[in-house]
């Protein structure tokens, strides 16, 4: 399971560059995936987030659809 949540006002995180967090992930994996599973979707994630038209557009985005074709759409 993966959930993304959108918060326009910025949350205090307590981030490194002091700036309020927009975005945040919540990543579950079932038991039986339980090994390196979640850092495999982490791996992927990062790497998306580095993409700077890719974070822009996920702030963006407002439909679920839109948020899965995003994804597809920067497959690595």
């Amino acid at each position: 399971m993966f959930s993304i949540r959108y918060e326009a006002w910025g949350v205090d995180w307590d981030s490194l560059d002091g700036e309020k967090v927009k975005l945040i992930f919540m990543i579950a994996v079932p038991e039986q995936y339980a090994g390196n599973e979640h850092l495999k979707i982490l791996q992927l994630l990062a790497r998306k987030l580095m993409d700077e038209t890719f974070r822009e557009q996920l702030l963006t985005i407002r439909k679920v659809e839109d948020v899965l074709q995003l994804f597809e759409t920067f497959q690595s």
